[in-house]
């Protein structure tokens, strides 16, 4: 890339007017103590300043850094594992470095308790809880209360949120490993698709943006898991259309398979569920 003195021109006037920008962003993110959504509103308006700062630089000061560490990354996109073990290590990194800004998110939405309640009974042992004798005075949203008492969600959010309670002690910590096996997720499946150098990108493009400041992270809610076994089902078609092969047929080979995948994605992201009193039924 050429750095032309107009583009030069362009960078040195805007510096100043970025920097201007930057600072009643900082002063307001440092002002107050962080609140969830507003520490998250805060910092996504200094990363995209940031970027925008740092094309600005790039700009001005030409390829002389950026060029080396391009090629340094152009060799390690070619190594595939070590690749897919960057991505999804890098959020999870970032994210803990977070953590005396943006400790473990408190539960804020029906949603979000319902798959508490699920973790907390694969936790002890269960699949559902017996049913309360008044029932009837502690209905809530998104949990059933008869015939059991249970989450009305499918399993694999809590599982996963059990699976970090057991290993760290708190239910955040399955969200957070959650978000590292779908980047890796994510970058196996572009490296089906595209080059991998693209590949490399475009993952940690997406483990970046939904793996640091998103609800995704943020949240009990969930999403990664159903991410990640959308990229195996995305990321093994490529493959197996090129090449028939255990290893392909492993992921999404025989139509059983297949299917086993699908039904996994839907224990993880299902369609959309209709609440009635003492049940729940897809909705029509």
């Amino acid at each position: 890339m050429i750095v032309t003195k107009k583009m030069r021109s362009l960078g040195t006037a805007l510096a100043p007017l970025l920097l201007a920008l930057m600072a009643p962003a900082l002063a307001a993110a440092a002002g107050k103590p962080p609140a969830r959504l507003g520490f998250v509103h805060a910092s996504k308006g200094l990363l995209t300043l940031t970027a925008v700062a740092l094309a600005v630089i790039v700009c001005t000061a030409g390829w002389r850094f950026f060029g080396p560490l391009e090629a340094k990354l152009e060799r390690l996109a070619r190594r595939h594992v070590l690749t897919m073990l960057t991505v999804g290590l890098l959020p999870l990194a970032l994210r803990a470095l977070l953590l005396p800004v943006m400790p473990a998110p408190e539960p804020q939405t029906h949603d979000e308790f319902s798959y508490l309640l699920a973790a907390d009974t694969f936790v002890h042992g269960r699949l559902a809880n017996p049913a309360h004798p008044m029932a009837v005075h502690f209905e809530s949203m998104h949990i059933l209360v008869r015939p059991s008492y249970a989450s009305m969600y499918p399993v694999a959010q809590g599982l996963m949120l059990a699976a970090g309670w057991r290993l760290f002690g708190h239910p955040w910590a399955g969200v957070w490993i959650s978000i590292g096996l779908m980047g890796a997720a994510i970058c196996w499946m572009l490296q089906g698709w595209v080059s991998p150098g693209w590949a490399f990108l475009g993952a940690t493009l997406a483990a970046m943006r939904l793996g640091i400041f998103s609800y995704w992270m943020n949240s009990y809610w969930g999403g990664a898991v159903a991410a990640f076994g959308g990229a195996l089902v995305l990321g093994a078609l490529p493959r197996l259309l090129r090449k028939s092969s255990w290893r392909n047929a492993a992921w999404m080979g025989p139509p059983w398979r297949c299917s086993a995948w699908l039904a996994g994605l839907f224990v993880a992201r299902p369609p959309a569920y209709s609440w009635s009193e003492d049940y729940c039924r897809p909705a029509p």
